[in-house]
């Protein structure tokens, strides 16, 4: 049993590095862009040591649907929104419970430094997970993300969101929300 827990774990971190990775690549620069004007008086941020927090807290998932379920509802169409509803409606999702991870697993990509404290008066992204819950074969997961952007000056942008992630040779791959 222990070894079947260990290797769910460790496709949790696999999800979370994966999704951190893609997400901050393809949706937080062109944020960081958006905002400059806002959080630097310089012309441009710093774009070479930019610090993300990471909470080592997994919140379980189906406590954040019971509590907020609007964030589930209507966040994809077609084949995605049935896949991403049967995991919603799995037994697994019910069964995940809060843990504490070793954040330090996560590899962030170049120029994305994982600081283990934040101060108010820094720029930095705040991430923090809810467990992930994987379909039974494990090509399909949701995961729930809080994401907060903030600068010297103030917190510019967060959000809660769930998202649908599919595995694509041998990476996890995360679905917009429409």
């Amino acid at each position: 049993m222990f070894s079947c827990k260990n290797s769910y774990e460790q496709e949790e971190i696999k999800v979370i590095t994966d999704f951190t990775n893609s997400y901050l690549k393809k949706e937080h620069f062109e944020k960081l862009e958006n905002y400059k004007l806002i959080c630097s008086e310089n012309e441009k941020l710093d774009s070479s040591n930019l610090k993300i927090y990471i909470s080592e807290y997994l919140l379980p998932i189906s406590k954040i649907r019971k509590d907020k379920n609007w964030l589930f509802d209507g966040s994809y169409s077609g084949n995605d929104s049935i896949i991403f509803r049967n995991i919603l409606n799995s037994k697994k999702f019910n069964e995940l419970s809060y843990r504490e991870f070793n954040k330090s697993e996560i590899q962030l990509i170049e120029n994305y430094n994982q600081i283990k404290n934040y101060s108010e008066k820094e720029d930095y992204v705040g991430i923090k997970f809810s467990r992930v819950c994987f379909d039974e074969n494990k090509e399909n997961a949701i995961v729930l993300i809080e994401y907060n952007f903030s600068c010297d000056k103030f917190n510019v942008s967060g959000f809660e969101r769930p998202y649908l992630l599919k595995k694509m040779n041998n990476r996890w791959k995360y679905i917009p929300t429409k």
